[in-house]
Parts: structure tokens; sequence; C-alpha cells
């Protein structure tokens, strides 16, 4: 019996991992689940807070620029890439700014970090709002 012990707890911990990756996975899921949303209905106030703190007052400002003219029609979810604590999700997006109706369809590209429990946007390339990625310090 001693033999098995240490094969069950590795065992243990490796569902124990599993079990920690698959949460992280369903929390990135629903935070970006939550931004198609957000970006699909021009919800400023819950994009700017699913960005970094440090970050925010940058997105306002590239926000505020067609804040109330955007308009994305669609969004679709095109790859994922995670890790511990950094995730790529890769998408497309069509949308438009008023008055103009031409419809532009691009690929975005949204950098999360895992802070504590929450998945928060690092940066943006491509789509209505680009937030570029942070200066290195």
């Amino acid at each position: 019996m001693p033999a098995r012990r240490p094969v069950l707890m590795i065992a243990l911990l490796a569902m124990v991992g599993c079990a920690h990756g698959q949460n992280s996975r369903s929390e990135l899921e629903e935070a970006n689940d939550a931004f198609a949303k957000e970006i699909r209905w021009s919800d400023m106030t819950g994009l700017r807070q699913q960005v970094l703190p440090e970050r925010q007052l940058e997105f306002s400002q590239v926000a505020a620029r067609g804040e109330d003219n955007l308009k994305v029609t669609d969004y679709e979810l095109v790859d994922v890439q995670v890790s511990t604590d950094k995730a790529i999700v890769h998408s497309r997006v069509s949308w438009y700014r008023e008055p103009s109706i031409t419809t532009r369809t691009e690929s975005m590209t949204v950098l999360w970090e895992r802070k504590g429990n929450a998945w928060l946007i690092a940066a943006i390339s491509g789509g209505p709002l680009p937030l570029r990625p942070a200066a290195s310090k």
C-alpha cells in the first residue's frame, strides 16, 4: 500500500492541475464572451472594465474617438491560445463607423492577462478599438 501513495498523490495533483487549467480556460471563455457582447453593443463602460487597470485611461481615449458611432455587425472567434497567465484570442470582426455604411471585416487579436481570478485585456490589435501593447519598462 505505501508504494501506491506516491502514484495516488501524483494522479491527484495532476487532476487538480487539470481542473485549475479548465477553470482558467472557462473563466477566459466567460471573459471573452462578455467582450464579444460588449463590443457588439458598443458598451464602452463594460469594455473598459475588462482592461487592465493601468491601461484603462489609454483605452478610454481610444474608445472615446468613436464611442457614439461605432457599430459592430459580427464577431467570430477563430483561435484561442492559453498559457497559465496569458492568452491570445484571434477573431474576425465586422464593423463600421457612422455615418459611413461601409463595413470593414478584419482580424482582431486580444491579449489577455490573468490577474488573480480574472482575465483582463492587456492589448488589442486590429478591429475598431486598437490598444497597442504597453511599452516595456
